[in-house]
């Protein structure tokens, strides 16, 4: 019995498979050298990576420092924000103010024909005659413009094809 050769078992409880049959005439030490060289590589490996996770590690370490950096910068600049919108309302409050004081008073209200003459000319600065018709539409200055016209003979038919060429035409347009 002793001398008989056995069959292996096909498979471990490690999971790891079995050796094949070894036959009577294996060379140990070449087997041994064998496992030696596998086991000086995966000692190899083992080392390379384990300097690779302690690469990462010191990696991740930077990482997280520069993220927290990064959020206390957005912090700081979320307060800023904070303050010049406060800042912001509060010069809409003060301007809203100044503006309400300033339509309100004597002066603006004073000067109202002027602005709205202003904007006249402005709506139509191509020509002179489109402020002449502009300050027509005053009712006082189209009376000052009847008086006017009425005194010097003439003058009405030269202002209306001037100001209202298409209704020097038609006969509309009349200062009368």
């Amino acid at each position: 019995m002793m001398n008989e050769p056995h069959d292996a078992p096909s498979g471990s409880a490690s999971g790891i498979p079995a050796a094949p049959l070894v036959p009577a005439s294996l060379d140990w030490r070449k087997l041994a050298d064998q496992r030696l060289a596998r086991l000086v590589e995966l000692e190899h490996d083992h080392a390379v990576m384990r300097d690779r996770l302690a690469l990462l590690q010191v990696d991740y370490r930077q990482m997280l420092v520069a993220n927290e950096e990064q959020l206390q910068r957005i912090v700081e600049l979320d307060r800023e924000r904070l303050k010049m919108e406060r800042r912001l309302a509060e010069l809409a409050r003060e301007c809203a103010d100044v503006r309400a004081v300033f339509v309100n008073s004597r002066s603006w209200r004073l000067t109202r024909p002027l602005r709205v003459i202003s904007r006249w000319w402005l709506a139509d600065r191509h020509s002179v005659g489109g402020l002449v018709r502009m300050m027509l539409r005053v009712p006082l200055l189209r009376r000052g413009a009847r008086f006017v016209v009425r005194r010097v003979p003439g003058l009405h038919g030269r202002l209306r094809t001037r100001l209202y060429p298409q209704a020097g035409k038609v006969g509309r347009g009349s200062l009368h």
